[in-house]
């Protein structure tokens, strides 16, 4: 649509394509692993092909929601435009001027991305779990939607939700949060202001703020390591807007050198921390294979039998 030249279109047009596209392709192996479920001789290839017929239907949904966070940014990019004494423009893309016919029409196109996707994603999610909240526990609804609600206790089926709507609004708020639409200023020019950048990293502390604090008061996951893996991340998040509020956006206050070094000071903390949660939960220590295990069992079982007569019951030792 907008010529031989690459630009912020193209990333757009992918971002829009990527999520029917993998839906597409999983529906399409669900077909062949059918017919090859159907027509095979050996039991072997059967069983192969129905369980990645299984897997098909589970993974359309999760490379959909996996996708979700880099196709919401790129949707919600198209309306981030700036207008100066020049013309007006993209943030994303200042090739692109915005106040010409091409971009009205992928501006309309953007209404129903923005319905599909950002917002349409969500809703089906909550849909399905809506639809089938009385058979979570069904091994046919586990397999196609368990990675949405199996991690996590029973009182919070849709918490994997408030992910997505964090990515949404975070994504949201550069667009939305300036002072143009705050302010309601419609004839001004989007000049250098403080107001924006302040304005946006507040909205980012709050929502952020709140997801942490409701991570660490009700402990959705069913296991205390995710919990803390969760807690770390977001944490991570927080502090690195609360750093890029105070430090990473004071141009006259710090160096780019110690501004490089204390987002990598924060990386490193973070890494330490998960891996020192994760170690101690027992995530590195060797276990047993299931060969060994049920090796042992069976030898218990053994020795129990070797113990007991013929009517079960156990021998006692002479002497004793």
């Amino acid at each position: 649509c907008s010529g031989s030249k690459s630009n912020y279109y193209s990333t757009y047009i992918a971002a829009g394509v990527v999520p029917p596209a993998v839906t597409m392709f999983c529906l399409l192996m669900y077909a062949l692993t059918g017919v090859v479920e159907r027509r095979a001789t050996h039991d072997r290839v059967r069983k192969i092909a129905r369980d990645m017929r299984k897997k098909c239907r589970r993974n359309a949904t999760w490379l959909v929601v996996l996708s979700y966070s880099g196709v919401a940014k790129t949707v919600l990019q198209l309306y981030n435009q700036r207008r100066l004494d020049v013309g007006v423009y993209l943030r994303r893309d200042y090739s692109i001027d915005a106040s010409n016919h091409e971009h009205t029409i992928y501006r309309i196109t953007g209404i129903v991305a923005l319905l599909m996707y950002p917002v349409g994603i969500p809703l089906a999610i909550t849909y399905i779990l809506v639809r089938n909240r009385k058979r979570l526990d069904d091994p046919a609804v586990q397999a196609n939607f368990g990675f949405l609600y199996t991690n996590v206790r029973d009182e919070f089926p849709f918490w994997e939700l408030t992910g997505l709507v964090l990515k949404f609004l975070l994504a949201a708020i550069p667009v939305f949060a300036n002072e143009r639409t705050l302010r309601v200023k419609k004839t001004s020019f989007d000049t250098s202001s403080d107001f924006n950048g302040i304005t946006q990293l507040s909205l980012a502390q709050l929502f952020v703020g709140v997801l942490l604090i409701a991570i660490i008061t009700v402990r959705p996951y069913k296991r205390s390591l995710h919990n803390a893996q969760y807690s770390i991340a977001v944490g991570i998040i927080f502090a690195f807007v609360t750093i890029s509020a105070n430090v990473l956006n004071a141009d006259d206050a710090y160096s780019e050198r110690e501004k490089t070094g204390v987002a990598v000071s924060l990386a490193c903390a973070a890494l330490l921390g998960a891996a020192a949660k994760s170690y101690h939960a027992g995530e590195f220590k060797s276990r047993k294979s299931t060969d060994d295990i049920d090796a042992d069992a069976d030898a218990e079982v053994s020795d129990s039998a070797l113990d007991t007569d013929s009517l079960g019951v156990k021998k006692i030792p002479l002497g004793v």
